[in-house]
């Protein structure tokens, strides 16, 4: 599993606030994985997040 399906579970989920997504997955800082996930999704995680959780 890659670090960005990882990011998708973990956002999908819930529970989890940005700052321990992005711990887990390597990041030191919440807002440099917010960056890069947006760069690759197009979309912020707290958006993917709003996302995932209607569909």
């Amino acid at each position: 599993m890659t670090r960005r399906d990882q990011a998708n579970a973990l956002i999908r989920e819930g529970h989890m606030s940005l700052a321990p997504i992005a711990a887990n997955l390597g990041f030191s800082e919440s807002t440099t994985f917010s960056q890069a996930y947006k760069k690759r999704a197009g979309v912020a995680p707290s958006e993917a997040r709003l996302a995932l959780s209607r569909s």
